[in-house]
Formats: structure tokens, C-alpha cells, sequence
């Protein structure tokens, strides 16, 4: 039932409670859902039929850690976020008085990104698995999160850089709901490394995967970039060993 009614509110915004005696219409209404579960939890809670049914593809997947241990806690004060919380203030009193009249759109070089240089066909390409129906929403997932950006720079808008910063945020998410529900990485170099990683159960140094894997035909920029989000994504580790009577610090598989 609640999920009949989040999937509705997703794509429409009204909807109406079936309770005789206290009929409840919403319309254009806003709704946010914010949870927390752990990996194992969510594989087991969500079926096949939350995911084949477009329920799954209505969230953003967020992979998140502990980055501390504190074991009195941290107390949570308000005026630590002061900045963001006047920041948000202002963006909503702008909203109030802006000119809604004309629908949110986007700059000529957003659609260029958009339409010619082919970010709506990339974001709507087939995925391995059950991936390919948890993020069957790509598209308008993309195109909600840069119209909050947008609105967050106070501007009626979507600029190139609202659309990039959006595919970036979607990125994560997508790579987040690849390494939980198991499914192929997306990025060829990825791919690479974890091929790579399979044949070695020992691990490689980014010494080895530079020269073994990619001979060489890859930045050291680049390589780190994928070895931190395989990271992030529990696909691989990393740990120190002894190398020749030296400390080297290898990857290998998770």
C-alpha cells in the first residue's frame, strides 16, 4: 500500500486516501523519504517484485561508512550549521517570490550535453542484471536532481554545470546500487582492474596495474579515481604487505 502510494507521488504528485470516512486529497504535493539500512538488510527486504515493479528505481542509492569512533556520541547543535540552514532560508524565500509562471528549463549548452553529446541516451542504455531496473528512472532522476541544484543557485534555469554536477551525484548512486545488489561495474576501466584482480587472489600494487593491466596507457589520476570508487563500493580492498623486503600497499578483491 505505501509503496503504491510513493510510486504514485513520484510521478504525479496528487493522489487521494480511499478512507470513507476521512477522504484526503494531496495535490502537487512534495514528498522526500530519508532512511538508513545496512547492506545485508536491504538485499533481503527488497524483492523482486520492489525492484521489477519500479519501487526500487524511485530512490537514490547512497553508499555511506563510519568515518569515526566516538563512543559518547557528538552532541548535534544547531548553530553548527547556521551558514547552510540561512542559505536554505534565503533560497526559500527567493522560491516564493520567483516567477513560476514558465516551466523550469534548460540553457542551450545543457541541452547540448543533454541531446547531442548524448547524456539522455547514455543514461538510458541497458544495465547488466537487476540493475537495469533499478535505475530504469535514470533519466528524470538526472533531471530533478540538477533542477535542485538549480534552485539551490537560485536561478529558474538548469545550466550545463547543474546537469554535469546532477550526472555526477547520479554516478554514485549508480555505482552504490551495482556493488549492492552484485552487478558488473559500469566504467571499462573498472572492469579491467576487476578482471584483472580475479586472476591475482594475492593483489596488485597501482605499479602493476598501470604497467600489467594497462601498459602504461593510463594516469595516475584515472587509475586512483577507479580504485577509490571500487573502493567506496566494497568491490575491492586494500591491505599492506611485505614486497621484496619492503612495505607495498596491494589491491585485491573484496
Amino acid at each position: 500500500m505505501l509503496g503504491d502510494k510513493i510510486k504514485v507521488m513520484w510521478g504525479k504528485g496528487t493522489d487521494s486516501s480511499s478512507s470513507r470516512n476521512r477522504p484526503v486529497r494531496v495535490t502537487d504535493g512534495h514528498v522526500s523519504v530519508i532512511g538508513h539500512i545496512t547492506m545485508k538488510e536491504l538485499v533481503k527486504k527488497l524483492s523482486d517484485i520492489d525492484m521489477a515493479s519500479g519501487f526500487g528505481n524511485r530512490f537514490l542509492w547512497l553508499y555511506s561508512e563510519r568515518k569515526q569512533l566516538l563512543p559518547r556520541g557528538a552532541p548535534l547543535r544547531l548553530k553548527n550549521f547556521e551558514i547552510e540552514m540561512a542559505w536554505l532560508r534565503e533560497c526559500l524565500q527567493w522560491s516564493s517570490e520567483a516567477d513560476w509562471s514558465v516551466p523550469i528549463s534548460m540553457t542551450s549548452e545543457a541541452w547540448d550535453l543533454w541531446e547531442s553529446e548524448g547524456l539522455y541516451a547514455h543514461l538510458g542504455r541497458p544495465r547488466p542484471g537487476v540493475l537495469d531496473e533499478l535505475t530504469a528512472r535514470a533519466e528524470p532522476q538526472v533531471r530533478r536532481i540538477a533542477i535542485i541544484f538549480a534552485l539551490l543557485e537560485k536561478e529558474t534555469v538548469v545550466s550545463r554545470q547543474h546537469l554535469e554536477a546532477a550526472h555526477a551525484f547520479w554516478d554514485y548512486c549508480e555505482r552504490t546500487a551495482a556493488a549492492i545488489w552484485g552487478c558488473a561495474p559500469e566504467h571499462e576501466t573498472d572492469t579491467k582492474i576487476l578482471a584483472a584482480l580475479r586472476l591475482m587472489p594475492d593483489g596488485m600494487s597501482k605499479t602493476e596495474l598501470t604497467r600489467k593491466v594497462f601498459s602504461g596507457h593510463i594516469s595516475g589520476d584515472d587509475l586512483s579515481k577507479s580504485l577509490a570508487g571500487l573502493l567506496r563500493a566494497c568491490l575491492i580492498k586494500q591491505k599492506k604487505i611485505k614486497k621484496h623486503g619492503r612495505s607495498a600497499v596491494v589491491f585485491c578483491l573484496a
